[in-house]
């Protein structure tokens, strides 16, 4: 369906008479009578309102600029498979900078594309996702988290077999907190407490800058079986200059780690042990988590895993430094071997 092309104000005051007059959070698709509909809004229109007004199959064009959100915890209707909700740049080439802190619950069937989004919240983080089926956000930017003190620049939480079947891909999220807390300040904190069905893919991302902590982390809290993520794959990211690059802690279940070019990792075990790992299982107990195929430089090791919990599937050894160029989120490799990792990987390793 052709897109709606209305000014701006009457644009968005369209969308929030649509609010006002079908009931929210109901699952529906296209066929239940929800048209699909784009609508545009800019810097000086509320984002929370906009998000809430949204209805399966509609699409929010965001038009260039600075967007001064606050922090937004919008309550959103379900998209479906078919009639999912899409908030993307109104102009690919420059996609608009939301200022604040984007908190989703349950956005089922959600399309968040190429977005960038700065923390500016006190202690919360640029995107917070709990639960959900099939929501995707991909080629965007998330950071703030160094000036708020947030425990990540992502988090992802949820319960009850929540989330599901998302997608976190091609985006960039950098520099984390660098807090007084002892190793917990994370580029991306994958928290929710797994069930049969839950999990989903974390892949093509450019972590950068988390020397307090990991870029990865998949569990949640630190006492003793804590419960944590089940059935996330982790692939084909490039995760560098951090305490660790992934971290998988305690009660975390069927997660696979593979394809990943993880470097330059700071962070020793003790304060006598100085050794460094690319990727680190902190009392993990539970089963069927698989890593292997990552390239780790820049470390002692390239896997610690004092209980042996992990199955290492594939190569897995620390290899020769992989010749970065670049800075932040245009951070890749120059060394032709470590090309076939991280987020230039295509799913084929050379031999070693």
């Amino acid at each position: 369906m052709p897109a709606r092309r209305r000014p701006l104000r009457h644009a968005l005051v369209a969308l929030l008479a649509v609010a006002a007059a079908v009931a929210p959070l109901a699952p529906a698709s296209a066929e239940d009578g929800y048209p699909a509909r784009t609508y545009t809004a800019g810097a000086g229109d509320d984002m929370r309102r906009a998000f809430e007004a949204l209805r399966p199959g509609d699409t929010l064009l965001l038009e260039p600029g600075t967007y001064d959100i606050g922090y937004i915890r919008p309550v959103v209707a379900r998209g479906t498979s078919r009639a999912p909700i899409t908030v993307k740049p109104q102009v690919w080439a420059s996609p608009p900078v939301l200022v604040g802190g984007i908190e989703l619950k349950s956005p089922d069937f959600w399309s968040l594309q190429r977005l960038r989004v700065k923390a500016a919240a006190d202690r919360a983080p640029a995107l917070h996702v709990h639960g959900g089926t099939g929501w995707r956000v991909t080629g965007g930017e998330f950071w703030g988290a160094r000036d708020t003190e947030a425990y990540a620049n992502v988090a992802i939480d949820g319960g009850g077999g929540y989330p599901r079947a998302f997608t976190f891909s091609q985006n960039c999220v950098h520099d984390a907190a660098t807090t007084q807390r002892a190793k917990t300040d994370h580029n991306i904190y994958v928290k929710f407490h797994g069930a049969a069905g839950s999990g989903g893919v974390i892949s093509q991302n450019t972590i950068v800058g988390h020397p307090n902590g990991a870029g990865i982390k998949l569990g949640d809290g630190g006492e003793t079986n804590a419960p944590g993520p089940w059935g996330v794959t982790v692939s084909g990211n490039t995760i560098v200059d951090g305490g660790r690059q992934v971290l998988m802690s305690h009660d975390v279940r069927g997660n696979t780690v593979t394809g990943n070019l993880l470097g330059r990792s700071r962070e020793p075990f003790t304060a006598t042990d100085r050794r460094t790992t690319g990727l680190y299982a902190l009392m993990v107990g539970g089963t069927g988590n698989v890593v292997g195929n990552n390239y780790v430089f820049g470390a002692d090791m390239a896997l610690r895993d004092p209980y042996g919990k992990v199955r290492v599937a594939g190569d897995m050894a620390v290899r020769p430094d992989a010749q970065l160029t670049g800075r932040g989120c245009s951070v890749q490799p120059g060394y032709w071997k470590a090309r076939y990792y991280g987020r230039t990987s295509t799913g084929v390793y050379p031999r070693w």
